[in-house]
């Protein structure tokens, strides 16, 4: 088995952030429900913000939306994803969206929680790695209750 280097687990970090930013930018270019839109653009910014405070790891410049979108590029094929889920598509609706959305936010919380069981890590990676898993129940959480709420509409 590899040994994965510090800057290796963030630059993985960093992809995974990335890749939730583009598929909350793509679901509220798609989607038309206004309190979906406005969860997933949300959304968008604050995958932005935990992308950066991963840069700030590694003393590393930090993107705006417009070079973080130059950074993964237009179109993430579902077999090179860190965080395996569904494609959207046009014709997906919200409910069927934050299914997805939801499946991307438990699979990113289980990576950091693996991230935390790996040895020789710095205090403040450690740190860093405890709160963005503990946004990613965050995102979940808020998730879950906008399904409940479109459901019982």
């Amino acid at each position: 088995m590899k040994d994965f280097t510090i800057r290796e687990i963030v630059e993985h970090a960093e992809k995974i952030e990335a890749e939730s930013q583009k598929f909350y930018s793509n679901a509220s270019n798609i989607l038309k429900d206004n309190e979906t839109v406005e969860l997933t653009g949300e959304l968008a910014a604050e995958e932005i913000k935990h992308f950066n405070h991963l840069r700030d790891l590694l003393n590393e410049t930090k993107l705006t939306a417009a070079e973080l979108d130059a950074f993964i590029g237009h179109k993430i094929d579902i077999h090179d994803r860190v965080v395996k889920t569904a494609e959207i598509t046009e014709d997906s609706d919200p409910i069927e969206v934050l299914e997805i959305a939801l499946d991307r936010e438990i699979g990113t919380e289980n990576l950091y929680k693996m991230y935390l069981t790996l040895t020789d890590l710095p205090d403040n990676f450690i740190k860093v790695f405890d709160d963005l898993r503990l946004q990613e129940v965050g995102h979940q959480n808020r998730i879950k209750t906008l399904i409940k709420k479109i459901i019982g509409r």
